[in-house]
């Protein structure tokens, strides 16, 4: 079963490390004017849908900072085995 999963944090990382300074999440939902709430579902996969808008956004913020992205760069893909318990080992 696939999962999909928001990249936040590494992309965070990934800038800080490049633009040699630290960033607060407070920061980048306010730059991204995005609320705290969001940026607090995204970062810890509380959602089932795609904010376009807020992607948008968020694009725009990092390119702003010098790291050019692509909408992909937002998420990860798993796969991971499903487990069925009729299933004998």
């Amino acid at each position: 079963m696939h999962k999909i999963r928001y990249n936040l944090s590494a992309l965070k990382l990934e800038l800080e490390y490049q633009n040699k300074r630290e960033y607060t999440w407070k920061q980048l939902a306010e730059r991204m004017e995005i609320s705290e709430r969001t940026l607090s579902a995204w970062l810890h996969n509380r959602t089932s849908r795609i904010d376009m808008e807020g992607l948008e956004k968020a694009l725009d913020f990092f390119h702003e900072e010098g790291m050019v992205i692509e909408f992909k760069d937002f998420f990860t893909v798993t796969n991971e085995p499903t487990t069925n318990e009729n299933t004998k080992s």
